[in-house]
């Protein structure tokens, strides 16, 4: 027993003089406080609310000791404990809705008093060390020490960074003719961060305008978006009208999907064969036009003529019967140089479809 004792006050009296403390100034203290380590706290996780719950905890030495359940309405602290966001400089309060956040600097606050059950002294700041989850950790103050105070406390802190965002893609809004689009991409702490999914700028058919030779047509489409780029097929669904082989005017409905929304509808026409001039022949103030038949997707021609290459001031004239091949112009001016060309037309549903011109010939009438 008396061994055991002068072991235990040779331990005493080495922490004593490691730490600088002269023991007699206080009433009779049992044991000096030369480490303080406090585990299992809750470190941040991002997206996560901070944790306020009990700690355990240990003193170097001290056998009872417990966090101080320090609350008030202007305080931070619950169960002893505060967290203090050092990149906002703010605190994140017990009862508020504040998150952690990727990338921010946290830092845990734990206030501590020695239970009145043992004397026990925190060494000076100097020598007194302090950890906390194996971080180490600043001592930030400590209570006036008397002679033969039993209660003391200590403020110790550590810091906690968190690493960066890990977003992840949650959404898409989508984009559509002239409107933006973008895909949202989250991160557990509710960060975001979001793509530019440029907007459709121009919608059009590889081909508006076909001859009829008897084959279905089938335009393809062409999207494109502010950056210029071509959308992929994958973009939308085609649809089409029935026939387009006749002459006529035909949809495609283009069904965007993927980053893309709307139905959009473009039109193109099948035109009738053309023909082409035979013979141009000059009389007394007339000339006298033949031209190929082309009886095929046609209802008749027409005959255009005018003084000048440019046609200009042209004067038309109309030969129904897709047989008839042949037509006299009268009534023209003496001596004159006429250019001629010739159509094919056909009437669908009240429109009137022309072919392409003929080249144009030239004569001098009489």
């Amino acid at each position: 027993m008396k061994k055991s004792l002068s072991i235990l006050l040779s331990i005493t009296m080495l922490l004593s003089v490691i730490a600088g403390i002269n023991i007699t100034s206080y009433a009779n203290p049992s044991v000096c406080i030369d480490e303080l380590v406090i585990y299992n706290v809750t470190e941040p996780v991002a997206g996560e609310k901070p944790d306020f719950d009990y700690q355990q905890y240990d003193f170097g030495g001290a056998y009872s000791s417990y966090l101080q359940p320090y609350m008030t309405d202007n305080s931070p602290y619950h169960n002893g404990i505060s967290w203090f966001d050092e990149t906002d400089s703010k605190f994140l309060y017990y009862n508020g809705n504040t998150k952690f956040v990727c990338g921010h600097t946290y830092t845990v606050r734990i206030l501590v008093e020695v239970n009145d059950r043992h004397d026990c002294i925190f060494d000076d700041i100097n020598y007194m060390s302090a950890t906390i989850n194996g971080i180490n950790a600043n001592l930030l103050y400590n209570t006036e020490l008397t002679e033969g105070e039993k209660d003391y406390s200590r403020c110790v802190s550590a810091s906690f960074t968190l690493g960066g965002h890990n977003y992840k893609y949650t959404d898409t809004q989508k984009a559509s003719l002239n409107v933006d689009g973008k895909r949202i991409f989250t991160c557990k702490c509710g960060a975001t961060r979001t793509e530019k999914i440029a907007k459709i700028t121009s919608i059009a058919l590889t081909t508006s305008t076909y001859v009829y030779n008897g084959k279905v047509k089938n335009p393809k489409i062409i999207a494109k978006d502010s950056t210029g780029k071509q959308l992929a097929s994958s973009s939308y669904f085609i649809g089409y009208d029935d026939g387009r082989k006749n002459v006529g005017t035909y949809s495609v409905d283009a069904t965007f999907c993927g980053d893309y929304y709307g139905i959009f509808v473009r039109e193109f026409k099948i035109i009738p064969p053309g023909t082409s001039i035979t013979s141009l022949a000059a009389g007394k103030k007339q000339f006298t036009v033949k031209w190929k038949k082309q009886a095929t997707q046609t209802q008749g021609y027409q005959v255009q003529y005018a003084t000048n290459a440019k046609f200009t001031k042209a004067k038309t004239t109309t030969v129904k019967g897709n047989k008839n091949t042949k037509k006299v112009v009268k009534k023209l001016a003496s001596k004159k140089k006429y250019y001629v060309r010739v159509r094919t037309y056909k009437k669908v549903n009240g429109i009137n479809y022309y072919s392409k011109w003929t080249k144009a010939k030239t004569v001098k009438v009489k």
